[in-house]
């Protein structure tokens, strides 16, 4: 007969009940310590890290520069975020290209206007031999789309040494003045589609930049010893009158300004002025001091006033009327068809119409000088180098 076996479960194998709260006692401390030391590193490392991200700057974007100590009178705050703005997430790297020109030595002039079908134009004088005293000799003029990058190349009729100052206007029209050795020469106008070529005025000395509109176009020459008249011609029927003359430097040093309504340059007494094409009447712009410059979109019209030792005082005359200062400091600006854009210590800004709101558009590490501006493009010299010239250029987004 088969007996069952009966197992014992001896002392050696039986559970300590003392050793097994001893493990239970030391899983609790560690996960205490590791708790503890989680805390710790989120307090010592964490929330510094956090911080610092925080405070990091826009990656892919031209954030704006809040103002150090906005003066009296200045631009006020924002109407609302800037974050929303299209141009707060550009990135400036691939927005911001290099116009380069590597079979040309000389390059320069530049000017942005819009061609028959409305869309902007970089045009810029370009030359690759020198004149006999040093200066360079501009042979060709480059028109580039700054939305697609296309470019034509163009070789207008010289009599002359140079070819300066190109304008591209309504119709294909360029105009352009074909400069003697020296100064003086001839307005010329020049007919793309048909290659016609109008002489609109014989220049006897001096280098007069021209400004253009529609079928006009106006400059400042200097016809005697000590005095100066304003032109205003028609490039298609080669017509041109006189509009003011002056004896004072004040009045030939700075250019005049044309939009197809008006005609802008600063008085002898250097007071802004605006001359109505369609009335011929004239009126004072209600800028206080002395001007320097006037730049208009037909809307809204920008003048540079005074200028001293700390640089000179942005006004803008927005559409109804009212004048206001935007910046301090200012050296070049130019007025476009949605902001305004003006240079200060190497750093160019764009101020928009629409919400008063201010971009630095220059990237962080270069200096800039402004060049050219119109429509939505600007154009301006990166001199963060002194060992070559680099022009650059962008589409400001709205």
């Amino acid at each position: 007969m088969k007996h069952d076996r009966k197992y014992k479960l001896t002392s050696k194998h039986k559970p300590s009940l003392r050793r097994s709260g001893v493990l239970v006692f030391l899983s609790f401390v560690l996960a205490f310590l590791l708790l503890g030391g989680a805390i710790v590193a989120f307090i010592f490392w964490g929330i510094p890290l956090m911080e610092y991200m925080i405070a990091l700057p826009v990656p892919r974007g031209c954030a704006p520069t809040p103002p150090e100590t906005p003066a009296p009178g200045y631009t006020d705050a924002p109407l609302h975020d800037a974050a929303v703005h299209p141009l707060y997430f550009v990135d400036l790297s691939h927005t911001q290209l290099e116009w380069v020109v590597s079979d040309k030595a000389y390059f320069g002039d530049i000017a942005v206007c819009r061609d028959a079908k409305g869309k902007d134009v970089l045009v810029a004088a370009v030359g690759s031999r020198s004149l006999g005293d040093g200066s360079p000799r501009m042979d060709g003029v480059l028109l580039r789309d700054p939305v697609t990058g296309t470019e034509t190349r163009i070789t207008p009729p010289l009599s002359y040494a140079s070819l300066r100052h190109p304008l591209l206007l309504a119709d294909d029209i360029l105009v352009y003045l074909d400069m003697q050795t020296g100064g003086g020469g001839r307005i010329v106008a020049y007919h793309m589609k048909t290659e016609a070529v109008t002489v609109l005025k014989i220049v006897h000395m001096g280098v007069p930049r021209l400004t253009g509109a529609g079928h006009f176009v106006a400059w400042t020459e200097r016809t005697g010893t000590s005095r100066y008249k304003l032109f205003l011609c028609d490039v298609v029927t080669g017509e041109s009158v006189t509009v003011a003359t002056s004896e004072t430097t004040r009045f030939g040093a700075f250019a005049p300004f044309l939009t197809e309504r008006n005609l802008f340059y600063v008085n002898a007494l250097g007071d802004p002025t605006a001359l109505d094409l369609g009335s011929g009447q004239t009126r004072t712009l209600p800028v206080p001091g002395v001007a320097a410059a006037i730049r208009s979109n037909g809307l809204q019209i920008a003048v540079l006033r005074g200028g001293d030792e700390e640089g000179a005082e942005l006004w803008l005359i927005d559409s109804k009327g009212d004048a206001f200062p935007v910046a301090a400091q200012c050296g070049a600006f130019a007025i476009c068809e949605k902001f305004l854009a003006y240079n200060v210590r190497g750093r160019n800004y764009v101020y928009f119409f629409s919400d008063a709101y201010t971009f630095d558009i220059t990237r962080e590490q270069d200096r800039s000088l402004l060049l050219a501006g119109g429509g939505m493009s600007l154009v301006w010299q990166n001199v963060s180098w002194r060992e070559r010239d680099i022009v650059e250029y962008m589409v400001v987004e709205d």
